[in-house]
């Protein structure tokens, strides 16, 4: 493969600037959590620029220009020197195939539900002016993945699926950096995803409660759900199960939705396609204080939501590996907050 194909550039433009924020604290913050929150309190948004690159190389997962592994476009961590050796390498190798036109949106995270939609689609949104007649790149292993269909058909952009074990110069390819790491987002590209996923839709006014289930997850289930569930349904909440809904079905509910409730994890990224000032209260590990796991809590600022906790019992300190035995009695005390409009 030519890993210096002729004619090739690079242009950059700035789409949108650096930016700091400071989010909303919790409603019901409790004292004992106040470093928690208040340590990132303050964001900064990364400056996001536009690369459009001519003739570039594409291997495996990687975007290579002038020969350098450009990972901080493909890649959620940096790789490591051994990996992007391994890259330049294969660029050396293997079969070479062109590619006229495409827009890059994905990093080694984004067949996950939350990256997907928190990440991906943002920076979709970004590249808006090239999408007429530039496909998303996407590798063949996202065939498939129903969010993600649908969510293109949704936006009506076309995919085109590629083979990673194949090597490609791209005669015009379009990205963008993100805006931050998990928890960071460029508040423009959130809100400007919303609307235009809004647009697709019809208005209904946001009165519905809804409780997210986990009872069909492989991890991460509540315990006690059953209790939960009672106490939720005895305060007209519905009760959900994302994994058997389509992604227009999901938005279609989440645009009449005016209080989210669920454990951490990926179905809280619904709160994306919530009218704002809506309520969003999230079950919390009371064991984990990982930066990262405040990303529900970013968004729901990002988005103009006010945001609430309740903290936890779990089975493990990493969140992303425990169950959960959700305190009824704090739940109890959250809900007279959250549904006071109701009554």
């Amino acid at each position: 493969m030519r890993l210096l194909p002729k004619n090739s550039s690079l242009e950059r433009q700035t789409v949108y600037p650096r930016t700091e924020y400071l989010l909303q604290l919790p409603v019901n913050l409790e004292e004992k959590d106040t470093a928690i929150f208040s340590d990132i309190q303050r964001r900064v948004a990364n400056q996001v620029d536009a690369y459009i690159f001519k003739n570039v190389s594409l291997v495996t997962d990687s975007i290579i220009y002038k020969l350098k592994v450009l990972d901080q476009l493909t890649h959620a961590l940096k790789l490591k020197p051994r990996a992007k050796f391994k890259r330049l390498v294969l660029g050396l190798v293997r079969q070479t195939k062109f590619i006229d036109k495409g827009v890059w949106i994905i990093d080694n995270w984004s067949m996950n539900f939350y990256h997907w939609n928190s990440e991906s689609l943002p920076r979709l949104i970004s590249c808006l002016e090239y999408l007429e007649d530039h496909p998303v790149l996407l590798p063949s292993e996202f065939k498939g993945l129903k969010f993600v269909e649908e969510s293109l058909e949704i936006l009506g952009v076309k995919p085109l699926y590629f083979d990673r074990k194949v090597n490609y110069v791209v005669g015009e390819l379009i990205t963008v950096n993100k805006a931050g790491y998990v928890i960071d987002f460029q508040e423009s590209a959130i809100l400007k995803l919303r609307e235009k996923i809004w647009s697709n839709f019809a208005f209904k006014k946001a009165t519905r409660k809804i409780y997210i289930s986990r009872e069909n997850a492989a991890h991460r289930k509540v315990l006690n759900e059953k209790e939960v569930i009672k106490k939720l349904k005895s305060k007209g909440f519905e009760i959900v199960y994302f994994e058997h809904l389509t992604v227009r079905e999901q938005i279609e509910i989440m645009m009449e939705t005016k209080i989210l409730v669920g454990l951490h994890g990926a179905g809280l990224v619904n709160m994306l396609y919530m009218p704002k000032n809506g309520k969003v209260l999230e079950f919390r590990n009371e064991n984990d204080s990982w930066v990262l796991s405040q990303s529900f809590y970013s968004l729901a600022s990002f988005l103009g939501h006010d945001y609430y906790y309740t903290d936890n019992e779990a089975t493990s300190a990493q969140t992303g590996f425990a169950d959960f035995k959700i305190d009824l009695e704090k739940l109890d005390r959250v809900l007279v907050d959250l549904l006071v409009e109701f009554e």
